[in-house]
């Protein structure tokens, strides 16, 4: 299993940043890291867990594709 931190801006819906690490710890430190540097931007941070990177973006794509993606793929 790998851990992913991802920052995700809402109001533009882009991914802003995207990395991996090793263990749950390191992930969630430098999400928090990420917090306190992303106070009030209204960016969304998240750690999440996948088997590798292409599951990540097949479990959570909307972090990856358009919104037009998103509902073309039903």
């Amino acid at each position: 299993m790998h851990y992913y931190v991802i920052v995700f801006d809402r109001a533009q819906r882009t991914l802003l940043r995207q990395e991996a690490f090793p263990t749950r710890e390191a992930a969630l430190a430098a999400r928090f890291a990420a917090e306190r540097g992303a106070a009030h931007t209204g960016a969304e941070i998240v750690v999440l867990g996948a088997r590798d990177e292409k599951d990540l973006h097949l479990t959570h794509r909307r972090y990856f594709q358009s919104l037009s993606e998103l509902t073309a793929a039903g």
